[in-house]
């Protein structure tokens, strides 16, 4: 169930917000749930809570992984337009660019 924030309006400086939680479909509040002031829905921007660390991202695509889970990674090399796989091992060794310069 979301969060929803809402501003109570009283007038008091600042003004006070509270959170509570809403099924989707339920009508915003026009008062406060426990004084009966009236509010205003608040835009907020989304909380996301994700378990991601440099550790896990590393693990997650090092090439072994990779590999295990039948995929393949390229590494471009200098320049030259020419891609070779250094995991995995279906597809092709080299991807070579055919681009034309004018």
């Amino acid at each position: 169930m979301p969060t929803y924030l809402y501003e109570v309006l009283n007038g008091s400086v600042p003004p006070e917000r509270f959170e509570i939680r809403q099924e989707l479909g339920d009508l915003p509040l026009d008062c406060h749930p426990i004084t009966n002031e009236p509010v205003r829905k608040i835009i907020s921007s989304t909380t996301v809570s994700l378990n991601h660390t440099d550790s896990s991202e590393k693990r997650v695509l090092s090439d072994e992984n990779i590999a295990r889970n039948g995929f393949c990674k390229y590494e471009k090399s200098d320049g030259d337009g020419t891609f070779y796989r250094t995991a995995g091992k279906d597809g092709p060794s080299i991807i070579k660019s055919e681009q034309t310069r004018p």
